[in-house]
């Protein structure tokens, strides 16, 4: 079996096992059944199997895989797996019961490629059997990704005219905003795009 190391323990997420496992049945067990009274797609429900093999998805030639280092500076998949290990560990005795989980990640897409790659998930996703997680990083926030959109407490009426929020000046020596503080225009940003994407489904 192929490994390799947890490379964003202790940075961005808990390193300490114990830590780790009371810090995720917190907040499993604060999860609601809705969203601003729209009640989530399966209410409280938690269970996380792809039960999909690697080797199918392979044959059909349309599916890379990740080089180690490249996957151990990814953290999107290092990040679920906490939540799936604690899920499993929730409905079987053994992890030896564990089912095959099957990651896919996904970069930008044409909606060409959208489509093609529905159509290669498309008996996964109708097969009673099957779960699949999929999740988004909303706020990927920073210089370095190119978004530092800003949703600030009181918004001039330009601001407010463009939807509430700015993008924050790419210059070193611009002030860091306070008002709110960034981390919370984040959350807010956060909560704003989950919220819509609920409204959605």
């Amino acid at each position: 079996m192929t490994t390799r190391s947890a490379s964003h323990a202790g940075s961005w997420y808990k390193a300490n096992r114990t830590a780790l496992s009371s810090e995720l049945e917190g907040y499993l067990a604060a999860v609601p059944a809705a969203f601003d009274e729209q009640q989530l797609p399966i209410p409280k429900a938690r269970v996380i199997i792809a039960p999909a093999t690697v080797e199918e998805l392979k044959a059909t030639g349309k599916f890379d895989s990740i080089p180690r280092d490249v996957d151990e500076a990814e953290h999107s998949l290092e990040m679920h797996c906490p939540y799936i290990y604690t899920m499993l560990s929730r409905h079987f005795d053994s992890p030896a019961d564990y089912p095959k989980l099957v990651p896919v990640m996904v970069g930008n897409t044409a909606p060409a490629a959208e489509k093609e790659y529905g159509k290669l998930f498309s008996s996964y996703l109708a097969d009673p059997t099957s779960v699949f997680v999929i999740s988004s990083d909303f706020c990927h926030w920073g210089g370095r990704f190119r978004y530092t959109y800003y949703i600030p407490n009181n918004p001039s009426p330009e601001v407010v005219s463009q939807g509430g929020g700015h993008n924050l000046p790419k210059s070193r020596n611009a002030a860091t905003p306070t008002d709110p503080p960034i981390h919370e225009s984040i959350e807010k940003l956060d909560l704003m795009l989950r919220y819509h994407s609920l409204a959605l489904v």
